[in-house]
């Protein structure tokens, strides 16, 4: 099958599959496609050195030097059935593992666990008209997610080794064999949010939910990009610096429970969060699709009332490890629990 040559993205897929060997590509086949909207970042672009000296009226010829490591961005709406975009989630978040099984049925439970470190990198394929752009290899370096049209989205972040249009791994036989996850909507309507102190002795998800009008959960990790002697492309990219993973909530009316927050923040009392989707579908007999993001320690650092007609209030918080596991989570750091279909590990 050839490539799609019409300038409509309708036709053109996009595809992901975590990597082996840094600046070396593995070939894309089925359940490999991302569920996604948007694509930016994925080209090339090389430094250009110019041959300036004394002497010369006009500027000699140049020399094309390193390849800028591209910056890439992914976006589009979440489904409780990840498909590849959960590999993003899990090489950035850095632990994942195989599924428990829920009972006798079709839905499995994955935990997905921030790490000291990232699981690896990916290689990237993307259709453009009559030509295939492939990344061999991106380091995952961020996720948000943001609520856009009642629906949520998401916007992934990674940086690649290099693109090119030439791949002899990744052609068009190996794009028309990707197939995508099943789209089970994620919705806002569908979400509850929790929070506690983070030392008090009560599972945060049997609290009363808070009253939100928007969310923006933010997970970031910092790598360096450099260069080695004999290689025009960065080398597997190190930590740099430690990670940015913050929450930001949107309440639409400041009420007394809004007033408390800007005691916590002043007193610096860690809190404990957890963001709760829930499907009306099913995975299997009485295991619905959901999302739980756990956060087990977090500081509200800008509690951020708004006088307008109706005063609406909005809080920031930064998460930080927690010495010991807060009652009824898992972890002294965020993680995400899943239930869906899928059978195999996320970084399988």
């Amino acid at each position: 099958m050839a490539t799609p040559t019409g300038p409509s993205v309708l036709d053109k897929k996009v595809g992901l599959k975590k990597g082996e060997t840094w600046g070396t590509a593995v070939a894309l086949g089925a359940s490999d496609q991302l569920l996604c909207k948007k694509l930016s970042g994925l080209k090339a672009s090389r430094k250009y050195s110019p041959s300036d000296h004394a002497g010369a009226t006009f500027r000699p010829a140049g020399v094309m030097t390193d390849y800028n490591p591209p910056d890439i961005s992914i976006g589009g709406d979440l489904s409780y059935e990840l498909g590849a975009i959960g590999r993003h989630l899990a090489l950035l978040f850095g632990t994942a593992g195989t599924p428990t099984k829920q009972g006798a049925t079709t839905a499995y439970k994955h935990e997905i666990k921030w790490a000291d470190f990232g699981a690896g990198f990916y290689t990237l394929a993307a259709e453009f008209p009559g030509v295939i752009y492939e990344a061999p290899s991106v380091m995952p370096l961020g996720l948000v997610l943001k609520v856009e049209n009642g629906r949520i989205a998401y916007e992934a972040k990674g940086r690649g080794d290099n693109c090119k249009d030439d791949s002899s791994i990744n052609g068009a036989v190996q794009m028309a064999a990707l197939t995508p996850a099943l789209d089970v909507p994620v919705t806002f309507n569908q979400l509850k949010v929790y929070m506690n102190g983070r030392d008090v002795a009560t599972d945060v998800l049997t609290t009363t939910p808070l009253e939100v009008s928007g969310i923006e959960p933010v997970f970031n990790r910092n790598y360096d990009s450099q260069y080695v002697a004999g290689s025009p492309t960065i080398v597997l990219p190190a930590a740099a610096d430690y990670p940015d993973i913050s929450l930001k909530l949107n309440f639409p009316r400041f009420a007394a429970v809004n007033a408390a927050y800007l005691a916590a923040h002043i007193a610096g009392t860690p809190q404990k969060v957890a963001l709760q989707l829930t499907s009306p579908l099913e995975a299997g007999p009485g295991f619905y699709y959901s999302i739980t993001i756990f956060y087990p320690s977090m500081i509200i650092q800008n509690p951020d009332p708004s006088r307008e007609k109706i005063i609406k209030h909005s809080i920031e918080l930064v998460a930080e490890r927690a010495q010991t596991n807060p009652t009824g989570m898992s972890s002294t750091l965020p993680y995400v629990a899943i239930v869906n279909k899928q059978s195999t590990d996320y970084l399988a």
